[in-house]
């Protein structure tokens, strides 16, 4: 049992018999204000929106804690794909969301369970440790205030799809894998505080006493064998420290080059990550850009939030029934481009993962990238 191990260690995580890592509980999303794009909203068209403005929507505390527990028994992913009976997206099911889904505020929160050894090492790294909810919700165009936040519309009707692991959630660093003693120290009952400090002050208590003990057992010791001994230690420390002073007075005159080297190469490391991520990012935004473009003939707007072009594409393709098996992703595009549109769409969905708003404060000059 979780439970047995709390006691032990103070962790909300364990590792059962077969590895898998094991949450007790953690925040999967949270009551907020957050940003999207008016094309990123379902029913866009019909609500008379922007798609190219920036709306601030409420998840809205009541609505979280109504569609709670549509977020029991989900599947948790390595990255946000929308998933269904049909199209489970098993290469990528990292895990499961467990069955005590509940809203205290401001979080929603739950138990999880990853079971593939590569999600586990980039939670442990805290590589990848953030949470984000994918779920269905009805926009209501109504302005407001929460927290002292303004927004111009709340989340309705919220209804869970699938729970991601990511980089960088769109609810924020505290919506992440819990690992916390001192969460859980400050959420302990009266009585948990006063018997982990009774347990603490015993552990304190036992210490001291095998100190006492070895104390007393030194000094029984002999007299000729306790000098020989200290004469032994000080020679030891004596060329210890002949050493130290040695190596230091090296590195001292070999500083000033290391450290030039070191920044130089640091800075060359550093500069190429960031333009490198920089790209990437660019190239992934313009191809799912151009792909809901492509496709609102088709489905109209796509305000599932997905972060690639073969996953919108798919949407539209899915929407005409078209059949898949055995299909290459990167035949999607043609395919797509052959279809005639119709007048039907698709549910649309959104997540919680870091989405263009946050791109576009990010890197303000995605806003003037066209399309290929």
């Amino acid at each position: 049992m979780a439970h047995a191990v709390m006691a032990f260690d103070r962790s909300v995580r364990f590792k059962d018999q077969d590895g898998h890592l094991h949450v007790e509980w953690t925040r999967i999303s949270k009551a907020t204000v957050n940003p999207y794009y008016g094309r990123e909203i379902p029913g866009c068209e019909a609500l008379g929106l922007d798609p190219a403005r920036i709306y601030q929507l409420l998840r809205d505390p009541e609505e979280l804690a109504k569609g709670a527990a549509t977020f029991n028994n989900l599947r948790l992913l390595s990255k946000h794909v929308a998933v269904s009976a049909s199209d489970p997206k098993e290469e990528l099911v990292a895990g499961s969301t467990g069955t005590d889904a509940r809203f205290e505020a401001p979080y929603l929160v739950n138990s999880l369970v990853i079971w593939r050894k590569e999600d586990i090492d980039a939670v442990e790294s805290r590589e990848k440790c953030e949470l984000s909810c994918a779920y269905y919700y009805r926009p209501d165009m109504t302005p407001g205030i929460y927290s002292g936040l303004k927004y111009d519309g709340v989340m309705r009707d919220i209804r869970g799809n699938h729970v991601a692991l990511v980089e960088a959630g769109r609810a924020g660093p505290d919506v992440m894998v819990h690992d916390s003693k001192e969460s859980l120290m400050a959420d302990e009952t009266e009585e948990e505080r006063k018997a982990r400090e009774a347990k603490e002050a015993e552990d304190k208590a036992k210490d001291a006493k095998a100190k006492d003990e070895d104390m007393d057992d030194e000094e029984a010791m002999d007299e000729d064998q306790e000098e020989a001994e200290k004469e032994e230690k000080e020679a030891k420390d004596k060329k210890a420290k002949d050493k130290k002073m040695s190596r230091d007075k090296k590195a001292k005159d070999a500083a000033p080059e290391k450290e030039a080297m070191d920044k130089a190469a640091m800075d060359a490391a550093i500069g190429s990550a960031v333009t490198a991520a920089e790209q990437r990012i660019v190239e992934r935004f313009r191809a799912a850009t151009e792909a809901r473009e492509i496709v609102r003939p088709l489905v109209g707007s796509v305000s599932m939030a997905l972060d690639t072009a073969e996953a919108i594409f798919k949407v539209a393709l899915d929407a005409r029934k078209v059949d898949l098996t055995g299909v290459p992703t990167s035949a999607y595009r043609a395919i797509v481009k052959t279809l005639q549109p119709v007048g039907t769409k698709q549910p649309a969905m959104a997540h919680d993962g870091a989405g263009v708003a946050t791109l576009a404060t990010k890197f303000p000059t995605l806003a003037r990238i066209g399309r290929a």
